[in-house]
């Protein structure tokens, strides 16, 4: 009997155990339920669902402003993230501020919300256990990185070098050239904006050489080189004098062909590089794009010293430090422009280059169609006079002068091209008239109260 009776509690205390556990698990799965719930309705209210990443950040459980407050602070830790740039068996690393990347955390905190509120609801329950990401791209700064890509030849990749020409002895060779690569921009732009965990590819494609040897055949000697100095520590000009020489480097002139100084550079603005300075209008220095004549002077200096056809040439109002009187060649968008052609059978080749200080432009060509030098020799034809304006003031001091505007006077020169041989002159040709316009000065004499 006494064994019935405990055998009996034993079955009761098993099956109150029992039924305390499944109350237990009703409540846990009711309050797993009710939680999986509210995860469902939580976009509803403007509040992220768990489990949605950007980079590797957890946005869930953020509202819109509290996600973009995040992503700020991370940005910080991207600026110095390192990004791995691969291409065949060369890496390089470098920083996303150096290849033009950023996070748009405005953007990435919507994307987030919105992508959230577009699950169907018990996707957005499990969106908890699947850690998606959010698919915001980085922003891009499109020049930024293709500047960044361009420097990476010689680290990543070979871009083709174009044939040159190069003194050798007293005579002028053809270097020839070699295919290269050059950075598919576009598919670097969409693959770094896919993010950058994990090293990104650089994808190359072939392309030949710029300038082929063949173009210069028959180029076997020097025509002319002129060279000027320009001042390093003037910043805005220098920039404006190597990066218009940039613009004629390598240059090849087929027989007949023609060349537009400004045609070649596309416009002598700021988006093509150039930077404001100080510049001569009317004989007056005044606010502009400074620089890019001493590259036109330097290169009429030469063309003009080559043999090739002078077409079209504007001297400067007033004469410039960089040349003499009648030596100068001044250039304008829209209405003053350098234009030069090619006389001979054979091609030309132009080098013009600009680096510490010393500007260079040195024409190649065919030799025995040169047999003479040239030499250019401007001469004075007259003065032209600058007058005087003179106004009293009595601001000023009995007898004190206050110049407003220095007098200078102008001049009209012509240029002669000189040929020779050997030192002996053959002809002389006017090529040139240049005028230089007289500036009018302005003073103010003090009379006193």
């Amino acid at each position: 009997m006494e064994q019935k009776y405990l055998h009996f509690r034993r079955q009761k205390r098993h099956h109150l155990k029992r039924m305390k556990r499944r109350r237990m698990a009703t409540v846990a799965g009711a309050v797993v339920l009710i939680c999986f719930i509210i995860l469902g309705f939580l976009p509803t209210f403007g509040i992220i669902s768990p489990g949605t990443n950007y980079c590797g950040k957890s946005l869930g459980f953020l509202t819109v402003k509290g996600a973009e407050k995040k992503l700020n602070k991370y940005e910080k830790e991207f600026q110095t993230a390192e990004v791995v740039l691969t291409h065949k068996k060369k890496s390089t690393t470098l920083t996303p501020p150096q290849l033009g990347l950023s996070v748009d955390e405005e953007q990435v905190a919507m994307d987030a919300l919105a992508e959230s509120r577009g699950r169907r609801f018990f996707g957005r329950m499990g969106q908890v256990f699947k850690k998606e990401a959010v698919q915001t791209p980085l922003a891009v700064d499109e020049a930024t990185l293709n500047r960044r890509l361009r420097d990476l030849n010689g680290v990543l990749y070979e871009t083709a070098k174009p044939a040159t020409v190069a003194m050798k002895g007293e005579r002028a060779v053809i270097l020839p050239g070699n295919k290269g690569e050059v950075p598919d921009t576009a598919k670097a732009r969409a693959d770094l904006s896919r993010g950058i965990q994990s090293p990104v590819e650089i994808h190359t494609r072939i392309v030949e050489p710029a300038i082929e040897a063949q173009e210069l055949a028959g180029i076997d000697g020097k025509l002319a080189e002129a060279v000027t100095t320009y001042d390093p520590a003037d910043e805005n000009r220098t920039t404006n004098v190597e990066n218009g020489a940039r613009y004629f480097r390598r240059i090849v002139l087929a027989p007949g062909e023609k060349l537009s100084f400004l045609s070649t550079i596309g416009g002598i603005t700021e988006a093509h590089g150039f930077v404001k300075g100080k510049t001569v209008s009317n004989g007056v220095e005044t606010e502009g794009i400074g620089g890019v004549c001493q590259v036109s002077t330097t290169m009429y200096n030469a063309v003009a010293r080559s043999g090739l056809n002078v077409m079209t040439k504007f001297n400067h109002s007033k004469a410039v430090p960089y040349a003499k009187e009648g030596l100068d060649c001044a250039v304008s968008d829209g209405y003053k422009d350098f234009i030069f052609a090619n006389p001979f059978t054979k091609p030309v080749y132009i080098e013009t280059t600009a680096k510490e200080g010393t500007l260079t432009c040195t024409i190649y060509g065919p030799a025995e169609e040169k047999p003479y030098t040239i030499d250019l020799v401007p001469e004075k034809v007259r003065d032209l006079p600058a007058s005087k304006e003179v106004a009293y003031s009595t601001d000023l001091a009995p007898g004190e002068i206050k110049i407003l505007r220095q007098q200078v006077d102008g001049s009209i020169y012509i240029t002669y091209a000189v040929y020779s041989v050997q030192g002996r002159e053959l002809r002389r040709i006017p090529v040139a008239k240049s005028r230089y316009v007289p500036v009018d000065g302005k003073v103010l004499v003090g009379k006193g109260k």
